[in-house]
């Protein structure tokens, strides 16, 4: 057997040190959120004290978190920590004590599945608007965040975001008070239509209406300024979605921080940056159970999609539709029966559920350049042609190809009006129109039940 000299041992244990550090570091577990600690002994008779005031900044933190942890670990956390901005730091029982223990012991035993920079995109630099006075000394143990809260986004982007029809921010309600739970609720539903969302974690109170508006006017040009490098497709189609507290943040930012305005005409002390010349216009805008009605100069109004429950305080809503109906504009308006306000992604059990693809369709016929097939898709192998004859009389009778494909689960439009080649695609379900996925020219979303209508079940011939 042949010798190892003394040098050629260092070097190879050197090496399989390096190995196996290398290893251990690719399987070590994430812990990368910046959580704060306290050094004291624990016979320190301060320690409670500050232990408290750590694991309270901490759950004011990581609650933000919702899909940066597992859901149970986060779920058990939560619930250790809803009690701590109720006590006394200085009069902590020892009842208190042991709480606190337990949330210190539940924030441990979180299992991090996401670093921390790629879910917390913080969007104002080194420096960020302040508009009211001394508000660092207003914050309380019950303010919904630490002092030192930056505003974010979390991104939930389509598997490949370059194929994505447009971007939206979603903004969780909660008044100007704190941040509900809608937004992350509704961001996998646009996802799944076919969107790049992101969340936006805004300051709430103690800051004002206007410093909360500015949070999303930032995320506006946060998301276009960066949209080319992270790779994101539908830049054309930016906006936002707000709900109830969240809705009246967007009605804010088209009333008032529009376009070129930047934070510096609020701000004096505020020193914009390149993403400030970000121009910050909406191409889309949802308020979505927002009580509030609109009335601005903003020359470039984006389109408006507004839902709300009939049981809800409506009449913003009808206000904010009819003025920007009074202004040549073309809004959608939906007023969901039985439903009351935070229906979040619908109320299960009503029409309110159907409002996400209502607000896709109004987006893909109002903003999205729909590109037409070059040819009738090989899926649809039967065919028919029906004679449509209640357009108006400048249009003429109409024929319509129908086609079907094999199992009757969808359908397929071809026809010639109003001097273009129009496609109309959809769903059927027990051989009626249950949706339509597709409408090159956004206007036959309706007519194309009427048209399957004309069809004869005898009738279809196979494509050839």
């Amino acid at each position: 057997m042949k010798k190892i000299s003394m040098l050629s041992f260092i070097l190879v244990f050197a090496l399989l040190l390096a190995v196996c550090g290398c290893a251990i570091a690719e399987n070590a577990p994430l812990n990368d959120v910046p959580c704060k600690t306290v050094t004291l002994a624990e016979d320190d008779p301060d320690y409670f004290k500050e232990l408290w005031a750590a694991e309270l900044y901490n759950y004011k933190m990581i609650r933000n978190f919702t899909t940066m942890y597992e859901e149970a670990g986060w779920d058990a956390y939560r619930d250790k920590c809803v009690n701590l901005d109720r006590m006394d730091p200085e009069a902590l029982t020892e009842e208190d004590q042991q709480v606190i223990l337990n949330a210190k012991a539940a924030r441990e035993a979180l299992v991090q599945l996401i670093p921390y920079d790629e879910e917390v995109l913080l969007i104002w630099g080194e420096d960020m608007p302040v508009l009211t006075e001394n508000v660092e000394s207003q914050f309380t143990a019950e303010s919904q965040d630490n002092v030192d809260f930056r505003p974010f986004l979390i991104p939930y982007l389509m598997d490949d975001p370059s194929q994505a029809k447009g971007n939206l921010i979603l903004i969780s309600g909660g008044g100007n008070y704190l941040r509900g739970t809608e937004a992350q609720d509704v961001a996998p539903v646009f996802v799944e239509l076919g969107y790049n969302c992101f969340l936006l974690h805004r300051r709430v109170a103690p800051y004002s209406p206007d410093e909360i508006a500015m949070d999303l006017q930032r995320a506006i040009r946060y998301v276009k300024y960066h949209g080319e490098a992270w790779g994101l497709g539908g830049l054309d189609v930016v906006g936002a979605a707000g709900f109830s507290g969240g809705g009246g943040n967007v009605c804010t930012v088209i009333e008032k921080y529009y376009g070129d305005i930047t934070p510096d005409q609020f701000d004096p002390d505020y020193v914009c940056d390149e993403i400030d010349a970000v121009n910050s216009d909406m191409q889309i805008a949802m308020p979505i159970y927002s009580a509030r009605a609109l009335e601005t100069e903003n020359p470039n109004i984006p389109h408006l999609f507004i839902a709300v429950g009939e049981a809800d305080n409506f009449e913003g809503s009808i206000a904010m539709f009819q003025w920007a109906q009074g202004l040549g504009l073309h809004p959608e308006l939906h007023i969901f029966g039985n439903v009351v306000h935070g229906f979040g992604p619908g109320t299960v059990g009503t029409s309110s559920t159907t409002w996400t693809e209502a607000a896709d369709l109004y987006i893909q016929h109002n903003l999205l350049k729909m590109e037409k097939y070059e040819t009738i898709p090989e899926e649809y192998t039967l065919k028919q042609t029906v004679l449509v004859t209640w357009f108006p009389k400048d249009v003429g009778d109409v024929p319509v190809d129908v086609y079907v494909n094999s199992d009757h689960s969808k359908f397929f439009l071809s026809f010639y009006s109003w001097g273009d080649d129009i496609q109309v695609e959809g769903i059927l379900v027990g051989d009626n129109v249950a949706g339509v996925t597709f409408d090159s020219v956004g206007f036959f979303t309706e007519d194309a039940p009427k048209m399957w209508a004309l069809t004869d079940p005898n009738a279809w011939t196979p494509v050839k």
